[in-house]
């Protein structure tokens, strides 16, 4: 069989992954990415609207934080993908591979060595929508929360020495400006 770029021809029984072509299967981690991304906004906005922002802040950061989902998508990623180093650049791959980072976010790796690297976000969709629906308290807890501390859960999961330190945080002054910047260390 030919590989097939959509789904726009006749109904196949038995069709699988492996019967899509590169661009077929780019499309189905681009609408992935799109459903566990906005998943979460989903359940987040609905907890606010029925418990307020601190609410959906404290459950958001319970969920990625306490309860493991920051665990779980890293593990899910490196299985998946063999990543199996303990430096600065392993923990890069997996950025490069999350469906979210690969589709809607836009980031520039600079290795200094495999101890010592810098993240930059130069365009973060979730960002932009929070910017857009004027949405700063969902925006500051993500960002300044959430984020950090799961970069640093996943620092720990690829080196206990790993260190991420927030050079740059939203808010933006201006739309043409970075998303956020980062450094990684190990110590």
């Amino acid at each position: 069989m030919n590989e097939i770029k959509d789904y726009s021809g006749e109904f196949q029984p038995d069709l699988k992954l492996e019967d899509f072509s590169k661009e077929g299967l780019i499309q189905i981690v681009r609408a992935a990415a799109k459903l566990y991304g906005g998943l979460n906004q989903y359940w987040y906005k609905a907890v606010k609207d029925k418990l307020g922002e601190e609410s959906a802040n404290q459950i958001q950061e319970y969920v990625w934080v306490k309860k493991g989902a920051s665990e779980a998508e890293i593990n899910t990623v490196r299985n998946a993908m063999n990543i199996t180093g303990h430096d600065v650049p392993s923990y890069f791959k997996f950025f490069q591979c999350t469906p979210v980072n690969a589709t809607m976010i836009d980031m520039e790796f600079e290795v200094k060595d495999n101890n010592h690297g810098i993240l930059t976000v130069k365009r973060c969709a979730p960002l932009q929508v929070w910017e857009r629906n004027h949405e700063p308290g969902i925006q500051k807890h993500m960002c300044e929360v959430v984020e950090r501390m799961g970069f640093q859960i996943g620092a720990a999961m690829f080196n206990p020495r790993m260190k991420t330190t927030p050079i740059k945080l939203p808010p933006r002054q201006s739309k043409n400006d970075i998303a956020c910047k980062w450094t990684f260390d190990i110590m």
